[in-house]
This record gives structure tokens, C-alpha cells and sequence, in this order.
């Protein structure tokens, strides 16, 4: 017997966390690259996952691993990183707060992302 395709099951089990102001930007695109250190909660994903974030899911579409917060926005679109910033400075100081020691120990990683518009369930 042949089993449909579930979407649900190419759905990462882990919700990725991001900063509350970034959410709106996620689910209409304007954030469409997800900057962060590489860790253990990024480790499971690969091009063409679907990622949950709160209250959107997007499709991998590449990543990008670097030595840094700084090289990544040396070769990234900073404000495809944090659309509401005023500069790439402003988006390397958001970026570093809380892990600086973190990043240099294991790089970051730039995850360019495609949201998926959830279809309207009839009832």
C-alpha cells in the first residue's frame, strides 16, 4: 500500500526561536535570511526543510556557513537579516548580543528562507 505525501512529515520537529520583532518580517517575507550561530538547534536542518518559527513555517532554500557574525554580513544582505535596522552595524550588534564567545567557537551560519503560505482549512 502506498501512503500519500504528508507535508507535515518534511516539517523539522523543532521550532526555531527568533526575536519577537522579527516575526511579522518572517511571515511577509521582508526577513527572508535567518542569521545565527550554528548550534544544536540548526544541526538537523538541510536545504528544502521547512522550518516552524511562531506563527510561520518557511522552506529552507540555502545555507551559508561562516567564521563569524562579521563575515557573514561582509557577504549577506544585512537588511534581508533585519529589515527594520538602519545599518549593517546596528544589524552586527543585534546579532552578537548574548553569544559573541559562542560564534567565534563554532561560526554562523546564514539560512535563506522562502515562507509557506499556510492554506485556509475549510470547516
Amino acid at each position: 500500500m502506498v501512503r500519500p505525501l504528508r507535508l507535515e512529515s518534511d516539517v523539522s520537529k523543532r521550532h526555531v526561536r527568533t526575536r519577537p520583532e522579527w516575526e511579522d518580517a518572517l511571515r511577509s517575507g521582508r526577513k527572508s535570511i535567518d542569521a545565527r550561530v550554528v548550534a544544536d538547534d540548526i544541526a538537523n536542518l538541510s536545504v528544502g526543510r521547512v522550518v516552524r518559527y511562531p506563527g510561520v513555517r518557511a522552506r529552507v532554500r540555502h545555507m551559508r556557513f561562516y567564521h563569524s557574525f562579521d563575515d557573514l554580513l561582509a557577504n549577506e544582505n544585512w537588511r534581508k537579516i533585519a529589515p527594520d535596522a538602519t545599518s549593517r552595524h546596528e544589524v552586527l550588534q543585534l546579532l552578537g548580543q548574548h553569544c559573541g564567545e559562542t560564534v567565534r567557537e563554532t561560526g554562523a551560519v546564514a539560512i535563506e528562507l522562502e515562507p509557506i503560505q499556510t492554506p485556509v482549512r475549510k470547516r
